[in-house]
């Protein structure tokens, strides 16, 4: 079958593609997609989810083709299915497909009598987020829910999700569960946020998932993914090579930080979250400053986090950075993705730039910092 028989396809659901994102974290693993707890679902779910805009948009607004009202995701153990309703989103006729068994994503698509539809690959989910570990679950519509926080369009927001339903839910971020409470952004409409507000179980026929009477064309990458998400990689190669912004503020000892005062010297950077899956990486961190004792190296931890939260936390874990709480205006002006470690040179660009943890970062940020230092 020709290629040009599906492009109505990409046509007709541009604007569906450009709000649904179901790009799930890759793995070779079968596990990883779905856990034995997906063993306990019986029969059918449907999840209802309301899209709560944070302004009162306007008639016009809400006849844009970005506007998001709802969002079902009925599952079983095997398949999931998402429609997306909107002023011009036709959820009838555009729908996701995932099957579990085989690790595909449908793009589908009704026009008439024709059904087509486009099989992916999942593939690695681009939007880096950071687990809030030992606090006591939140228990939204009886699913006990774990908490993250991500940086959505620089403004740092949280995640709930579960693992109770055994499905890996996702959509563009990269984290283990099933999406329960998330936020969003749109160019034109600002931030939203997807809450659910209905759960029903059902016992629906097989034939609900299937896909047999479609015609189905094998497609290359997810065009969501090339179109509304930035990879790490992408945001690592704009930024390297360009010039650091300054900033003077205090650090949690109230001293002030003016790093255009330390030009000519090699500055290192981390973005972090206080959580206590960041403890191993504070302990190396703290090794590499100690490292660079009494040498022309400055090391600046900019942190998501209030004073408040971070006062106990530190007490716990001492991380030997000077520390400036409350700098989410200073991520902004950087364009990070929480955490992330840059080292600017003695002239004031961007050497190195590692968004994530990476086990060996001491080893590669001692390389770079060696280097600068020595020019």
């Amino acid at each position: 079958m020709k290629n040009q028989d599906y492009s109505f396809i990409l046509k007709l659901s541009k604007s569906y593609i450009l709000t649904s994102i179901l790009v799930l974290i890759a793995s070779n693993c079968f596990s990883q997609w779905k856990t034995a707890e997906a063993n306990n679902i019986k029969g059918d779910v449907t999840i209802s989810y309301e899209v709560i805009y944070d302004k009162e948009l306007s008639l016009e607004e809400k006849q844009s083709s970005e506007y998001l009202s709802e969002i079902t995701v009925t599952f079983n153990k095997d398949n999931l299915i998402e429609h997306r309703f909107g002023y011009d989103l036709k959820a009838e006729k555009n729908f996701w497909l995932l099957n579990y068994n085989i690790l595909k994503v449908y793009l589908c698509s009704t026009s008439g009598n024709n059904k087509k539809a486009i099989q992916y690959d999942f593939k690695d989910s681009p939007v880096i987020v950071e687990p809030i570990l030992n606090i006591e679950p939140k228990i939204i519509f009886d699913f006990p829910c774990e908490k993250a926080k991500v940086m959505i369009n620089k403004v740092p927001k949280d995640i709930y999700y579960t693992k109770k339903i055994g499905l890996k839910y996702c959509d563009k971020f990269k984290l283990d569960g099933f999406l329960i409470e998330y936020p969003g952004y749109s160019k034109t409409l600002g931030h939203y946020t997807v809450k659910v507000k209905k759960v029903v179980y059902d016992d629906l026929p097989k034939s609900f998932y299937s896909l047999s009477d479609f015609d189905i064309k094998i497609g290359e990458v997810l065009p969501s993914l090339l179109n509304t998400s930035t990879t790490a990689n992408e945001i690592r190669t704009k930024d390297i090579g360009k010039k650091a912004v300054v900033f003077q503020d205090f650090n949690t000892k109230k001293e002030k930080i003016d790093t255009e005062n330390m030009l000519g010297d090699v500055i290192v950077y981390n973005f972090w979250i206080a959580s206590e899956s960041y403890d191993t990486e504070i302990l190396k961190l703290n090794q590499l400053k100690k490292k660079y004792k009494g040498k022309n190296v400055h090391f600046v931890a900019i942190a998501l986090n209030s004073e408040n939260e971070l006062t106990p936390f530190l007490k716990k874990y001492p991380f030997d950075y000077d520390i400036i709480p409350g700098g989410n205006s200073i991520a902004n002006k950087f364009n990070v993705i929480y955490p992330t470690n840059i080292i600017v040179d003695k002239k004031g660009v961007i050497q190195f730039y590692e968004i994530g943890y990476k086990t060996d970062i001491v080893e590669k940020m001692t390389s770079e910092i060696d280097k600068y230092l020595e020019q």
